[in-house]
């Protein structure tokens, strides 16, 4: 995803306040140690610093630009940040995650492949008690579930089980009494909050 591993870590960072007139003063009397670590909602810069730690997300919306070789400079909702990395090595290596963040996709094949209203439709229509209750009193639809499931033991005792797509949770239960050790039901419509 980004160039840089699940965390990276750059010693000896100089952090100056920047002001709207253009001038900057030191945040810190002395260099300190960013890590950038990957969150899912982009890259989370942690200035590590007893006096005064911060801690901001940069993601595809945030501001930011490059100054010479040595620095980059964030623009966050309540300060500007400039933050000037001893080598330009450090300089190159978050600035190419941060331009990547940018470029990267935001879609996922059901995106591409789905038009929105149609998953929308979808959703909505597992959505309703009463399109559960219409499949949960099909008899040899769920009976031959309860018993695929029920006659199988050896499949689910003692195992971990995912249900995607789980609506009423049904076949999560029937999995359960079956002897399965741990039951995970996924459901996306908002039946989810009736199965709870």
């Amino acid at each position: 995803m980004l160039s840089l591993p699940d965390e990276c870590t750059f010693h000896g960072v100089k952090v100056r306040r920047m002001a709207e007139d253009g001038t900057s003063v030191p945040v810190y009397p002395m260099p300190v140690v960013i890590k950038a670590v990957y969150d899912p909602k982009g890259l989370n810069v942690k200035i590590v610093n007893e006096s005064e730690p911060k801690e901001f997300i940069v993601s595809k919306m945030s501001e930011f630009v490059r100054i010479g070789a040595k620095s980059l400079l964030f623009k966050l909702s309540t300060e500007s940040l400039l933050c000037q990395f001893p080598g330009e090595e450090e300089t190159n290596k978050l600035y190419k995650a941060i331009i990547k963040l940018r470029e990267e996709k935001n879609t996922s094949v059901f995106t591409e492949r789905t038009e929105e209203s149609s998953a929308s439709q979808y959703f909505q229509f597992y959505g309703y008690l009463s399109q559960q209750q219409n499949m949960m009193q099909d008899f040899i639809r769920t009976s031959t579930y309860q018993r695929a499931i029920l006659d199988n033991p050896a499949d689910f005792a003692g195992k971990v089980v995912l249900d995607v797509g789980a609506g009423s949770g049904i076949l999560s239960f029937f999995a359960y009494q079956s002897g399965a050790a741990r039951v995970y039901a996924v459901e996306a419509s908002s039946i989810a909050v009736h199965a709870k």
